[in-house]
């Protein structure tokens, strides 16, 4: 079987990390091989660079920088785990991955928008076999945070606003190749909805 490469994108709130356990759990009970991975993230130098994208102190870092680096630690991710797995015919599902430096990075204005997209579409090496997009309002999604808030949560409601309508936007773009799902219901609601959308990609049993 052809690999099959997945994302979860989203806000932080909407129940990426949850979600992507059980698509896991769900795969690996139909006897397939899944690879987890999170952007920015998974390597080595991914997580060094994750620890300097969400650092609160790291506030003189410009737009542009910021961007930067979240590609760098993609394009890591993507040689060692992402197209390793997918040679091999394995299912690969990401938390966050090009969605999100349309949506976060767009917000920011790290570079206009049609050049964003053609150097992020550029860089990142693959392309998810489908999206889902977990919408969620900003304020939901603050709500639900059990921790203190990371450097892009900081902003405030009226960038997070802005993220949530450029992630509909791009999502809108991707036509077939992306769903979005209401995440503000209750979890057993949405994960039955991610299950069921990421099976309908799977081909057939033999």
């Amino acid at each position: 079987m052809k690999g099959r490469f997945f994302a979860l994108e989203g806000p932080d709130g909407a129940g990426k990390t949850t979600l992507l356990a059980a698509a896991r759990a769900h795969f690996e009970a139909r006897g397939l091989t899944v690879t987890t991975v999170r952007d920015p993230g998974g390597t080595a130098v991914g997580d060094a660079i994750r620890r300097i994208l969400l650092d609160p102190e790291q506030e003189s870092m410009t737009p542009l920088s910021e961007l930067l680096l979240y590609l760098a630690a993609r394009a890591q991710m993507v040689a060692e785990l992402v197209r390793p797995a997918l040679a091999t015919g394995g299912i690969v599902l990401a938390d966050r991955f090009s969605l999100s430096t349309l949506a976060y990075q767009g917000a920011a204005k790290a570079m206009p928008e049609k050049e964003l997209a053609r150097l992020v579409s550029r860089l990142a090496g693959v392309s998810p076999d489908h999206v889902i997009l977990l919408d969620l309002p900003p304020e939901a999604g603050l709500a639900r945070l059990k921790r203190a808030k990371d450097r892009m949560e900081s902003r405030g409601l009226p960038f997070l606003r802005e993220v949530r309508r450029r992630y509909r936007c791009a999502a809108r773009a991707l036509g077939r190749r992306a769903t979005v799902i209401d995440a503000a219901r209750p979890l057993v609601e949405v994960r039955a909805d991610v299950l069921a959308a990421l099976d309908r990609r799977l081909p057939p049993r033999p």
